[in-house]
Order: C-alpha cells, then structure tokens, then sequence
C-alpha cells in the first residue's frame, strides 16, 4: 500500500470525501489532496503537517512508509509518562532519605565510611 492509498484510507476512516478533508486540514481546494489520492503526487511536509495539526492522532510515519497503526494510541504515551513519574517519585524519595541519614550522620559525627555503608543504593 503506498501513500495515496493510505491517504484514502484515511479520509476513509473520517467518512469524508477528497473534498471535505481538504478543507477539514485548511486546504482552499481540492486539487492537493486529489493530485494525491490519484497517485500523481507525494504530499509535501506544508501538507503533512496540515494534516497532523487537524488530526493529531494520527501517526505521520504511517502514512509515509505504512510502518505501525493510522492512529496513536495516547494511552500509550500516558502510560510510559506515569511510569516516569513513579520512578521519578521513588528516586525523590530515596534522595530524601539519604539526606536526613547525612542530616544525623553529621550530627552524630559519624565516620564517613560508616555513611557511605548505610546509604549506598544499588541501581537497576
């Protein structure tokens, strides 16, 4: 499947026409989208990124070379962020930690060595 089949499904998928995605991506004709569809032509990045302005949804590198889905699936994206955030907390956490431990070290007068024991963390 090439790029003008892909465009088509695309427009397919929306259940619109040549005409009504041109507009619906800020196109004043139909010719661009047409010229596409029909094969006759690639679409220019001015074009691509008109389309992924109005449908940022879907996946661009789909459309160039039909590698992965027509659309992202954001709860994707969403995920891998959550899991950011919790390893970011758990890093926080441990920093806190290790600070209040220097905090009575330095208090308690402990011997380096001894803080260096107490607060070594072995990552994964």
């Amino acid at each position: 499947m090439g790029v003008d089949e892909r465009i088509k499904k695309l427009i397919d998928r929306y259940e619109l026409n040549v005409s009504s995605f041109s507009k619906s991506i800020g196109l004043t004709g139909n010719v661009t989208i047409y010229k596409i569809v029909k094969g006759e032509s690639a679409p220019s990045f001015a074009t691509l990124l008109k389309i992924k302005a109005a449908y940022p949804e879907i996946n661009i590198d789909w459309i160039l070379t039909g590698e992965g889905e027509m659309i992202i699936d954001k709860r994707k994206d969403i995920s891998w962020y959550e899991n950011q955030l919790e390893s970011a907390k758990e890093e926080i956490k441990w920093h806190r930690e290790l600070v209040e431990t220097l905090k009575i070290a330095i208090n308690n007068q402990v011997k380096p060595e001894e803080i260096s024991k107490k607060t070594t963390k072995v990552k994964t």
